[in-house]
């Protein structure tokens, strides 16, 4: 959503398309764009963009224009014929190669500009668009992270590529010229995952992106943060981040970010008694910080001392 426009957008795959004969195929997405006015919603325009989209960090509009990038299916597409009868039976698509694009539509969901065939043999795993970059990861072995210049809807073309190990599954501005990462640490050579990392990178300068630094939570591999944005508590402002982790424990963890390092600030064991582990979420008020558990119980802790002081 934008405060003029309403996007909906749904995966079409392969099996879906019917193919013009024996050759390519790809997956799409379908767009549609409504207004809201007095009441009433509007259909304005429908479009495509090949492939699908990680999330809804994988579009934005900005300055009347839709940005989307994609991970992009392209199948070799081969008519199935009946030998006795001649007739056709379907298709065999075969393997597919994974490609990723990056796609500009202006309000009518025309393709005006568009970047295709990035990163063959790995997905998008996490997008965050602003102004006129746009920065996304892919992933097979190693994690890079892609910078794009969309200030020229019309041509946009990629900055600058890190390539680090792992992958990040979340991204988030923190402030002046730094994107914070939530992900998973892989071997380089395999791309076994080994735990979870925080990536802090610089972006002072797009084309020389920079990993300023790393943090390993290698006894943690899972957190429904690395999937659902609502899990994790972020602010800049009061240098905050928190969620929780589970490996051997279930436990939230509250980070702030100096002097170009990760500091752990809470580690709190959030398996309750007798009952096992639930969803939390966390949150702050003042000088407290609170933990709040799907069965309904609540913690507060004293942002100082690190100590509970209550609990309903």
């Amino acid at each position: 959503m934008s405060p003029q426009n309403i996007y909906v957008a749904w995966y079409q795959p392969v099996y879906e398309i019917e193919p013009q004969g024996a050759g390519k195929v790809k997956d799409i997405t379908r767009l549609l764009r409504f207004s809201y006015r007095k009441g009433r919603f509007y259909a304005q325009a429908e479009g495509a963009v090949s492939g699908r989209l990680d999330s809804s960090f994988s579009m934005d509009e900005y300055k009347g224009m839709l940005r989307l990038v994609s991970t992009v299916q392209e199948y070799d597409a081969k008519e199935i014929i009946d030998d006795r009868t001649g007739e056709r039976l379907g298709y065999d698509y075969g393997a597919a190669t994974e490609t990723s694009g990056l796609y500009i539509l202006d309000l009518s969901l025309d393709i005006k500009g568009k970047i295709e065939g990035l990163a063959e043999g790995e997905m998008i795993r996490s997008a965050r668009l602003l102004g006129d970059t746009g920065y996304f990861v892919t992933f097979r072995q190693t994690d890079p992270l892609f910078a794009a210049d969309l200030s020229d809807p019309e041509h946009p073309r990629i900055l600058g590529e890190l390539k680090v190990s792992g992958f990040s599954e979340y991204l988030h501005f923190y402030g002046e010229n730094r994107l914070f990462g939530l992900g998973m640490e892989a071997d380089e050579a395999t791309g076994r995952e080994q735990g979870m990392k925080l990536s802090m990178f610089d972006l002072s300068e797009p084309a020389d992106l920079k990993e300023m630094t790393r943090y390993s939570l290698k006894e943690y591999d899972f957190s429904e943060a690395l999937w659902n944005h609502r899990a994790i508590l972020i602010d800049p402002e009061e240098n905050i981040i928190g969620f929780e982790a589970r490996g051997d424990r279930s436990r939230y963890l509250v980070f702030s970010y100096r002097d170009e390092t990760f500091v752990k600030e809470l580690e709190i064991d959030t398996q309750l008694k007798d009952q096992g582990s639930c969803t939390v979420r966390g949150t702050f008020i003042g000088d407290r910080f609170y933990l709040l558990f799907g069965n309904g119980t609540a913690r507060a802790y004293d942002r100082s001392t690190k100590e509970l002081v209550s609990e309903i």
